[in-house]
C-alpha cells in the first residue's frame, strides 16, 4: 500500500490525472470539517495524517493501475433512457450504488484487514462525490454525456467532463477556498436535505439528467451562459455530497445499525458482507 500511495502522490503532483480532482477535494474537505471524534479516529488509524481531500482523489490515479480495473465501473451507472435506477439492467460489472454499499460494509467488516478497510475508505469518499454528479447517473446510449462531443472556451470537450471539470475550474478556485465560499454561502442560505439511502442519492442525481443537456452550444459565449444557469445547483450538490459523507462516515464509526430502508436496499441488490473482501484483495494478487 505504501508503494500504490507513493504512487498516487507522484501521478497527482505532475497533474496527470486532474480529472475532477478539484470536485472531489471539495467534497472531501466539506465532510473533513463534520466529522465526530470517533470517525477522525477511524479515519486515522487508516490512513494516518492524509485527509479526506486527499484520499479522494486516489480511485481516479488507481485507473492507471491494472490491478484496479475490476473497481472502474463502480464510478458510474448509465442507465437505459427514460428509466430509473431499478428499472435499468444492473451491470454484471457492478456499478456507483452497489460500490457504495459494498464499501461501507467493508469498513464495518470486522473481518476485514486494515489494508482492505483503507482501500474502501478511499473509494467511499470518492464514490459518495461521484454520486452527487448528475451525469454520473447518465444515460447508456451517450455514457454519461461522454459521446456528447462540444467546444468548451475553443477546445475539445464533453458534456460529462464539463460537470466533472470544466464548469467547476472556470471558477479559478482552488479546493480550499471553494469549500470556504460554500460554506459561506449555505451559512447563509440554509438547505433542507435528508440523508436518504445509496439509492435515493442516485434517484435524485437522475431526477436532474434533463436538466445536465438544456444548452445551445451553438450560441456565441455558451459556456458562461450553462454556468450561470447551473453554477448554484452545481454548488448545492458539491455541499450535499460533503454534508453525506460525513454523516455516513459518522454512522460507520458509530456502528450505527442499518435502517430498514437500507436493509431492504441490500437484500434487493444481493449486498453482502463476503463479496467485497474478495473483489478488494484481487488488488493485491
Amino acid at each position: 500500500m505504501r508503494k500504490l500511495f507513493a504512487f498516487f502522490i507522484i501521478l497527482s503532483s505532475s497533474n496527470v490525472f486532474a480529472w475532477g480532482d478539484i470536485g472531489h477535494r471539495v467534497v472531501g474537505e466539506l465532510a473533513q470539517k463534520r466529522l465526530s471524534p470517533q470517525a477522525k479516529q477511524m479515519i486515522k488509524d487508516l490512513i494516518g495524517r492524509e485527509s479526506l481531500a486527499t484520499a479522494s482523489v486516489w480511485p481516479d490515479v488507481m485507473k492507471s493501475n491494472k490491478k484496479f480495473d475490476h473497481f472502474r465501473a463502480w464510478h458510474y451507472a448509465n442507465l437505459m433512457s427514460g428509466k430509473t435506477y431499478l428499472e435499468s439492467p444492473l451491470s454484471k460489472k457492478g456499478d456507483i450504488v452497489r460500490g457504495i454499499l459494498l464499501f461501507e460494509d467493508a469498513l464495518r467488516n470486522k473481518a476485514a484487514t486494515p489494508k482492505q478497510k483503507r482501500i474502501a475508505l478511499r473509494y467511499l469518499v470518492h464514490l459518495v462525490g461521484d454520486i452527487h454528479q448528475p451525469l454520473h447517473l447518465g444515460n447508456k446510449s451517450d455514457l454519461g454525456g461522454n459521446k456528447i462531443h462540444i467546444k468548451w472556451s475553443q477546445r475539445n470537450s464533453n458534456l460529462h467532463r464539463v460537470w466533472d471539470t470544466d464548469m467547476i475550474e472556470l471558477q479559478k478556485l482552488s479546493y480550499t477556498e471553494y469549500t470556504q465560499e460554500l460554506e459561506n454561502f449555505f451559512k447563509d442560505n440554509p438547505i433542507k436535505m435528508q440523508q436518504g439511502t445509496v439509492l435515493d442519492w442516485a434517484t435524485e442525481s437522475r431526477s436532474y439528467f434533463k436538466k445536465t443537456y438544456n444548452f445551445k452550444q451553438r450560441k456565441k459565449y455558451w459556456e458562461y451562459n450553462y454556468v450561470y444557469a447551473h453554477k448554484s445547483f452545481m454548488n448545492k450538490r458539491l455541499y450535499m455530497g460533503g454534508i453525506r459523507l460525513a454523516t455516513l462516515l459518522n454512522k460507520i464509526a458509530a456502528k450505527e445499525n442499518f435502517s430498514d430502508d437500507e436493509l431492504k436496499l441490500r437484500k434487493k441488490l444481493n449486498i453482502t458482507k463476503t463479496n467485497i473482501l474478495f473483489e478488494i484483495n484481487r488488488c493485491f494478487d
